[in-house]
């Protein structure tokens, strides 16, 4: 599972998921590349979640266990063949694919479906939060242990009033995310055809209260109450 910040990050959560992500430059899981990134050398970290070939590349030679995000655009056998011999332990298909699409594609790593959470839409390099107005807690200046824990969100609305959460990483890029969150709790008989090794969890805006709620939900099969969408 993703999440944005540490305080995300219940006891519930340590006990139900194997392998927890924060945001390069925050502490207290395993580490989430930033998705562009132009420095050189790797945080420390045992296991990292990588967005690109190079980071996946970079983190093979730095003896890492990588992790392949949604974000390689897994729509292919081939594609998820290849991140596996690069040195991928596991790959996310894309979330755009149906699920007989995910069915029929053949991973030799582990295999990994998108169950839960807002996808990330578009990564600005330009803060919004700050530009908007808004006190932008992150400073724009590094990766400071004082930012470990900060909140530094918003929101954006569309012309028809559909708002879209953007939340900021340590160095000030910004991430905006979709309006409704990916939800499939309710729908395990259909993730169950899409052949899985694992699910993967995405958290956002949620707050540490509504994460155990999410994990209850999948423990139980339980409806999520609000909008959501669901896998194809």
């Amino acid at each position: 599972a993703e999440f944005a910040y540490p305080a995300q990050i219940t006891e519930r959560a340590r006990e139900f998921f194997s392998r927890i992500y924060l945001p390069e430059g925050r502490e207290g899981a395993d580490v989430s590349l930033r998705p562009i990134r132009f420095d050189t050398g790797l945080p420390e970290s045992e296991r990292v979640l990588v967005h690109t070939t190079g980071q996946l590349y970079e983190a093979e030679r730095a003896g890492l266990s990588a992790d392949a995000s949604f974000r390689l655009n897994v729509f292919n056998s081939a594609t998820a063949k290849k991140l596996c011999e690069m040195g991928a332990e596991s790959v996310t298909l894309s979330p755009e694919l149906t699920v007989p699409q995910m069915r029929d594609i053949s991973v030799p790593c582990e295999k990994r479906v998108i169950v839960y959470g807002r996808l990330p839409l578009m990564t600005m390099f330009r803060c919004a939060i700050s530009d908007g107005g808004k006190n932008c807690k992150c400073g724009g200046s590094g990766f400071a242990g004082t930012r470990n824990n900060s909140t530094c969100k918003s929101s954006i609305k569309d012309r028809r009033g559909v708002e879209f959460p953007i939340l900021a990483l340590p160095d000030c890029t910004n991430i905006i995310y979709n309006s409704v969150p990916v939800f499939m709790a309710d729908k395990k008989s259909e993730l169950y055809k899409t052949g899985a090794d694992a699910w993967h969890f995405i958290f956002s805006d949620e707050s540490p209260e509504e994460v155990d709620r999410i994990i209850e939900c999948y423990e139980k099969g339980l409806a999520h109450g609000g909008q959501v969408t669901r896998l194809g």
